[in-house]
């Protein structure tokens, strides 16, 4: 496979009542981990409203590009972001993007990676969990000591090749 370029990428445009909506579910989600005391591993624990925030945008860009429903769940830990995926977003898009998925996160579920801000947001790919999650991606790919599975964008597979109906690649 080649590496992806930025002609393999897709940017999609998100409208205020979109943004508004995925900025809401992300509050809840984030006084939802509140309530319950989880114990999350975030690089810097301020950053949690924004985390939550920040995926739940990335789940609504998923949903409109692929034209199907968000339910944008909200206490449900199990629950796939959005229909049968998951979905990981960076706030920004940076120079190098990677996807990043914890232990503990199924193999059996496919992975897509959303970076932007504002309102334009770019979907990178997607990669199919067991190809993401070997102990050969383990690791801390910032060196900030948070160790995850990781994949650099311009090693996921293109967004135009993923078929919705069979969730592979064409």
């Amino acid at each position: 496979m080649n590496a992806l370029t930025d002609a393999d990428y897709v940017d999609v445009k998100l409208t205020a009542a979109e943004v508004l909506l995925a900025s809401h579910v992300g509050c809840m989600r984030n006084v939802q981990s509140l309530k319950k005391a989880t114990d999350r591993v975030e690089p810097e624990p301020r950053k949690y409203w924004q985390s939550n925030i920040i995926g739940a945008i990335g789940e609504c860009v998923i949903a409109k590009y692929f034209n199907i429903y968000w339910s944008g769940a909200v206490g449900d830990w199990r629950a796939k972001d959005v229909g049968d995926f998951e979905v990981k977003t960076n706030e920004q898009i940076y120079k190098k993007n990677v996807l990043m998925v914890k232990k503990g996160n199924s193999p059996d579920r496919k992975y897509f990676l959303v970076a932007g801000n504002a309102f334009n947001y770019r979907i990178f790919g997607w990669v199919d969990g067991y190809d993401i999650m070997s102990e050969a991606r383990w690791g801390d790919p910032f060196n900030n000591t948070l160790s995850c599975y990781h994949m650099d964008a311009t090693e996921l597979n293109a967004i135009r090749d993923f078929n919705l109906n069979s969730g592979q690649a064409d």
